[in-house]
């Protein structure tokens, strides 16, 4: 009992940080984005990206797929899509501070423009963990 007691202190702080970013912008090509976010350590992280189809019904063009980068303050890289539509991921940060997602795409002649979408959570806001998290991304052991 005395162990859960010490357990529900020592992650309240953590439970109470609640981060939710929701965006849309415009992706130039040869003009790497980057979106920086301050995010306590200790606290679970999920995202979403998507390139938005400019012709509804039709695939996406493939020199429309982009990289995306996720990295802590300290270039620990937790998240590489290359040449992806569309991607997602979930992580325990382990480090406080300035976290990045970097987005880009090839250069094209003449230049080109995607839009994309992105949320971002993290700390409570992350109930919904669970549909993209996989075991393999998040560490879930328990030290007291």
């Amino acid at each position: 009992m005395f162990n859960l007691i010490l357990l529900l202190i020592s992650i309240s702080p953590t439970l109470m940080c609640s981060f939710v970013n929701s965006m849309r912008f415009d992706l130039k090509s040869g003009e790497p984005k980057c979106i920086t976010e301050e995010i306590k350590g200790n606290a679970l992280t999920v995202g979403d990206y998507s390139v938005v189809n400019p012709i509804e019904g039709y695939p996406l063009p493939d020199s429309y797929r982009i990289t995306v980068r996720v990295s802590s303050p300290y270039g620990k890289n937790y998240h590489f899509g290359d040449h992806v539509a569309s991607g997602n991921f979930a992580f325990n940060t382990v480090e406080a501070g300035d976290h990045m997602a970097c987005f880009s795409m090839l250069d094209h002649t003449p230049s080109i423009t995607v839009t994309v979408d992105f949320e971002s959570t993290s700390g409570v806001a992350t109930q919904d963990w669970y549909k993209i998290a996989k075991k393999d991304d998040i560490d879930v052991s328990l030290r007291v």
